[in-house]
This record gives structure tokens, C-alpha cells and sequence, in this order.
């Protein structure tokens, strides 16, 4: 995922801009109710209805510079991630249901930048000092840890087959596995991963990657094959999904948002959302749209 603390009449197309004062949206998440979006931001965290225009509700939380914030598999516990730069990585825990902490820990010398859970107990985490950490929340442990980035990490995905994979500003994408493969054809900072959904449980699962090298790079980690790349007119910062996995869409520091065909990695749709970076995007599948963090504040944009 993009993280922006590190360096730091189109609106009535779109739709309305949830309330929430001018500020660096560094992570969004919608909450398993379809109805609302958690909102991380220089501000703090805040909870806001997706239906919608109100100022929304300041939720309290022990991390600073909230960097992300994973849902767990069960949907019942909430993953806040962050910490302070240069001294620590912080982890909290909230009930989904309440919001009320559960959890809290801090782990690295530096931020948490994102993570992914193993399952309702242990998540993966990366962080600004390139190394990666398996915790075991009921136990308190570390379960696993590895290195390999020589610098800060920016993204974190687990494959169905348990394999992680992290992105990073060293310009590489490592596959941790038994068969540890370092993919290196971007030339800059990668900035956020996606895995492709599908259902055909056999196929080689594919990995979309964006960069600052202004390329979103298609990948079979499992081989350690590129398979194809777009380059984009603009630098692309968060990348997503559809739903059934036919397209690809890319939040640009031009403010648009770019769809493209995994296939012919051609630009099919384009969409100006903001004068702004964007910084996150989320798929709000019930509502058929994707709810975007820019600096201007989070936005609904239609699917189609």
C-alpha cells in the first residue's frame, strides 16, 4: 500500500465527499455492516456512514501515524497499524463491534507500515525497517520473523498457499517462501500489492504491483515470472481489484483513477476523482463502488 506519511464539476460526478477536514488520508477500511468506513488520517481515526455526509465519530486509539487498518477473516477484530517514525512500530487491536481496544503492542524500531492476518489469531507484519513478523496475538509472540529489504516495506499480501509477499521502497518484491524469489523489475519505489481474485483454485495466482517507476507490473510470484506491465501517464499509488478479478484499477498522483485490462494492459477507463493525490482505495462491493482516500477527503466512485 502507498504510505504518504513517508514523505510527508468532477465531484458531482462522483458523488458526495464524506465530511471530514483537509488532510493526508493514509488508510481506509470498510467495516463488515456495508454501512460505514473507518477513516485513518493525520487527524486520527475516525468512523464515518457511508450513507452519509455527517462529520463522523472520532474513535479512540494508542497509534500514532496510523499507517493501516486490516479487518480480521472472522470480521470481528480490527487491525489499527503504525507507530512512531524512526523509534517504534505500533500494533492495537479493537473490537469491531465497539471499537473498544483489545489489544496493543509495539514491535520494530520503526512504523508498521501494513500487514496482513494469517488467520483470527496471528498477522503478518511489515515495517520501515524492512523486516517482517508474524504475531501471534493470543500467545503475545512472535512466531516467525524474516529480513531481506534493504529498506522500508510499503506493502504486505498473503497468497491462498500461505506464501507472503512484501513490496518495498528498495524497488524489489520478495516471495517469502521455501523457494525465495526476489522479483526486481521495477526501477523505483513499489508502492502497494493486489492479488487477483479467482476461483479456479488450481490456476497460478496472479499479483498486480504499482511503482513509483510509473508502471503497475503483472506477476506469478509462484515462478517468479513478470508477465506483463502498463505504464501509466501518471505515477500510480494504490492499486485494487474489481470484484471478478477482470480489471485492475490504479489511484494516481494525478488524482485520476485508471482502469486496466490485466490482458491487454491497456488504460480502458479513466476517471478524475480529485486535484490531489490519491493516496487509498477500498471496494465497497454492496454498494457497487469503490470509496477512495484522497486529501481533499474520501470519496464514493461508481464501479461502472
Amino acid at each position: 500500500m502507498f504510505w504518504p506519511i513517508l514523505f510527508c464539476a468532477a465531484l458531482l460526478a462522483v458523488g458526495p465527499v464524506f465530511s471530514q477536514k483537509k488532510s493526508t488520508i493514509s488508510a481506509i477500511a470498510i467495516l463488515p455492516n456495508q454501512q460505514s468506513v473507518l477513516v485513518a488520517s493525520d487527524q486520527g481515526l475516525t468512523l464515518m456512514r457511508l450513507d452519509s455526509s455527517g462529520k463522523g465519530k472520532k474513535i479512540e486509539t494508542k497509534v500514532e501515524k496510523i499507517s493501516s487498518i486490516k479487518l480480521s477473516p472472522d470480521g470481528k477484530r480490527i487491525a489499527i497499524l503504525g507507530g512512531v517514525p524512526a523509534e517504534e512500530g505500533a500494533i492495537e487491536i479493537l473490537s469491531a463491534s465497539d471499537f473498544k481496544s483489545v489489544y496493543q503492542q509495539t514491535i520494530f524500531g520503526d512504523v508498521i507500515t501494513d500487514g496482513c492476518w494469517v488467520d483470527d489469531q496471528s498477522i503478518w507484519l511489515g515495517s520501515m525497517t524492512g523486516k517482517i513478523a508474524q504475531l501471534n496475538l493470543k500467545k503475545r509472540e512472535i512466531k516467525k520473523s524474516a529480513s531481506g529489504h534493504s529498506r522500508g516495506i510499503l506493502a504486505v499480501e498473503l497468497m491462498r498457499d500461505q506464501t507472503l509477499l512484501t513490496a518495498s521502497i528498495d524497488q524489489s518484491i520478495r516471495v517469502h517462501s521455501k523457494k525465495s524469489r526476489v522479483l526486481n523489475n521495477h526501477t523505483r519505489t513499489v508502492n502497494d500489492l493486489a492479488i487477483r481474485p479467482t476461483k479456479e483454485k488450481n490456476a497460478l495466482e496472479m499479483v498486480a504491483s504499482c511503482s513509483d517507476d510509473g508502471t503497475v507490473r503483472f506477476w506469478q510470484p509462484k515462478i517468479g515470472r513478470m508477465v506483463r506491465f502498463a505504464r501509466l501517464q501518471s505515477i500510480p499509488t494504490c492499486i485494487v481489484w474489481t470484484a471478478d478479478g477482470s480489471a485492475i484499477i490504479a489511484g494516481c498522483r494525478d488524482g485520476e483513477l485508471r482502469w486496466i485490462d490485466p490482458t491487454s494492459t491497456k488504460v480502458t477507463k479513466s476517471k478524475q476523482i480529485t486535484d490531489d493525490w490519491i493516496f487509498c482505495i477500498d471496494l465497497d462491493l454492496k454498494n457497487g463502488r469503490f470509496i477512495v482516500g484522497t486529501a481533499a477527503g474520501v470519496k464514493p466512485v461508481p464501479m461502472k
